[in-house]
């Protein structure tokens, strides 16, 4: 009876996989990664996916007309707090859009000032008008790639000015 397993190329003339294993965990696709880490990452790209469906639309702090305008961290604190309207989750301080970051990220950072200055650079982005970089740092956040990686994008570490 012919089958998948008979089929030349695919598998050995044994019947079984003609790669092992320990060659398929060394494929760069899944270096350093077990389920939970994959599965960790897909929530936070649906999160990243939802508030950008939700908010696409962000203003800066100046530049705020209405009464549910909102900013790039906007999105993460009203996400949060059920699309509350109120200014503090429209446009959050640092330390609260920071809290956010740690919250929806589930995560410890070994850099406590890791998840302020994500906040920071979201922040100045954002008033800067520079949207889609502000997301970018939300998604770099979301992803777990953090702030290091980010700032070695950047031409340097970004302050509040």
């Amino acid at each position: 009876m012919g089958g998948l397993h008979d089929a030349p190329g695919v598998f050995g003339d044994s019947g079984s996989p003609s790669t092992s294993e320990a060659e398929i965990q060394d494929e760069e696709w899944y270096t350093a990664r077990n389920d939970k880490e994959v599965i960790t990452m897909m929530y936070h790209w649906c999160i990243y996916t939802l508030l950008r469906e939700r908010y696409p639309n962000p203003v800066s702090y100046n530049n705020r007309q209405r009464d549910d305008d909102y900013c790039v961290g906007g999105a993460v604190v009203r996400h949060l707090n059920h699309g509350c309207l109120c200014a503090a989750c429209r446009f959050p301080a640092r330390e609260n859009l920071a809290q956010a970051i740690t919250a929806l990220t589930n995560r410890v950072f070994a850099d406590h000032d890791e998840p302020h200055h994500l906040a920071d650079t979201i922040i100045v982005r954002n008033d800067e008008g520079q949207y889609e970089d502000a997301w970018t740092v939300l998604h770099a956040a979301l992803c777990e790639v953090g702030a290091e990686a980010y700032r070695a994008r950047q031409s340097g570490p970004v302050g509040r000015t």
